[in-house]
């Protein structure tokens, strides 16, 4: 069975991202199932019980995070800037993280 997957998070008001990359698992412990469980979740199950409802365990081997250093107008003007005088434009903080 193929475990291998891809999670990607984006806190676009911030333009905070982080992309990680692991292996998943099913689980089926109740007692987390209780632990993570909300109201909220109603929109998609039936219920803890839900035959459909599961949980993932993932193991995180890479992740990589980037973030604006500047507003959308701002960033837009040096990456316009940058195409037009052909000096690189830093518009960003990125990385990898060790896990």
């Amino acid at each position: 069975m193929h475990n291998r997957l891809h999670l990607t998070y984006a806190n676009q008001s911030d333009q905070e991202y982080l992309s990680i990359y692991g292996k998943a698992k099913i689980t089926e412990n109740r007692q987390k199932v209780d632990d993570l469980w909300s109201s909220f979740l109603k929109v998609w199950f039936s219920g803890k019980d839900d035959p459909n409802l599961a949980l993932l365990c993932v193991t995180i081997e890479d992740a990589y995070y980037w973030d604006q250093k500047n507003n959308k107008a701002v960033t837009i003007f040096k990456m316009a800037k940058a195409a037009i005088t052909g000096e690189k434009s830093d518009t960003s903080d990125k990385g990898t993280l060790n896990i």
